[in-house]
């Protein structure tokens, strides 16, 4: 924890982010911001002293390789609680990307695409389903396994077997179904995001 961390905060106007352990000097000095982002797992005693919290954590169980992702994974349930800890005004994740960075990248021996979906029969508790191309042990042929990776997943959403929202993501991804069409693994994920954040978007506006 950097020692200057409180003096940063109070210099702060409107906001103040804590993510690696909350001091009594560190709360008291968040005070001083219109709101505070903190992460998800703070004790309930440290918030009734905070005010305009903003919950947050990388709730994406990211794996090494994309060969290891199963067909579905839990991703949280906080948007169907967090109203109920004291002072906290919202929530925040890091979508389907996970929180760590890295400048790692290129052609992938399995191509996974990642779709999110609130479960009504789970307590509307978000899951994420990973849909994955076959693997022929080389990183060639991109287009082909992100097109067969993406029939998997339109033939289950048409399936309505999970309730998936129609949103501008999932569109995006019938586009380019139609057109058997591959942009990139960037703009494949960049749809993906979209769909998450239209998914809780519908949630939360309900």
């Amino acid at each position: 924890q950097d020692p200057r961390a409180a003096d940063i905060i109070k210099g702060l106007s409107r906001y103040s982010i804590i993510s690696n352990g909350a001091s009594q000097e560190l709360v008291q000095a968040s005070h001083t911001a219109e709101k505070t982002i903190i992460k998800a797992d703070v004790s309930p005693v440290i918030l009734e002293e905070m005010k305009n919290v903003i919950l947050f954590d990388d709730f994406f169980q990211s794996q090494d390789k994309n060969a290891n992702y199963p067909s579905e994974s839990k991703f949280t349930g906080i948007h169907t609680y967090y109203k109920k800890s004291p002072n906290v005004i919202g929530f925040g994740d890091y979508t389907i990307t996970g929180s760590e960075f890295t400048e790692s990248g290129g052609p992938a021996y399995v191509v996974a695409i990642h779709l999110s979906y609130i479960d009504e029969k789970r307590y509307h508790e978000k899951y994420i389903r990973h849909y994955l191309s076959f693997d022929d042990k080389t990183s060639k042929k991109g287009p082909d396994k992100f097109r067969h990776a993406l029939n998997i997943l339109i033939n289950e959403v048409n399936s309505k077997q999970f309730s998936f929202i129609e949103s501008n993501g999932i569109a995006g991804f019938r586009d380019l179904n139609h057109r058997q069409h591959f942009p990139g693994l960037g703009q494949v994920k960049k749809l993906s995001i979209m769909h998450h954040i239209e998914t809780f978007n519908d949630f939360l506006y309900r």
